[in-house]
C-alpha cells in the first residue's frame, strides 16, 4: 500500500459502539471487532481484530453495528421487544452522528 493511501486511513471508536469500531480508507469503511481468541484453540489472551465486513457507506456500517448489538441477546419474548431494542440502538447511533440515516 502506498504511503499516501495510509495517510487516508482513519479509525473511529466510540464507547457506545464497543466492542466494534470503524476504519475508513480511500475505498471503503470496515467494521472491526476487538475480540479475545477462543481459548479452545490458543493460549493467547491478547486482543485480536476481527473483521466483520466492508461497506461502501458510513450509514451501512453503522446499521451493521446496530444489528450486531441487538443480536447479543439469545432470545426475545416478542417481535415488539426485539424492535424496541433495535430502535433504542438505532436512536443512540443517530444521536452520535446527529443525522437521520
Amino acid at each position: 500500500m502506498k504511503e499516501k493511501e495510509l495517510s487516508n486511513s482513519i479509525t473511529i471508536r466510540d464507547p457506545f459502539l464497543e466492542p466494534f469500531y470503524i476504519q475508513k480508507d480511500t475505498y471503503c469503511y470496515t467494521v472491526l471487532e476487538d475480540a479475545t481468541p477462543d481459548q479452545r484453540y490458543t493460549k493467547s489472551v491478547e486482543k485480536i481484530q476481527k473483521t466483520i465486513g466492508y461497506y461502501a457507506s458510513f450509514g451501512s456500517c453503522l446499521r451493521r453495528i446496530a444489528s450486531l448489538k441487538t443480536s447479543n441477546k439469545a432470545e426475545y419474548n416478542s417481535i415488539s421487544e426485539y424492535i424496541e431494542e433495535w430502535k433504542e440502538v438505532e436512536n443512540k447511533i443517530n444521536q452520535l452522528i446527529k443525522i437521520d440515516l
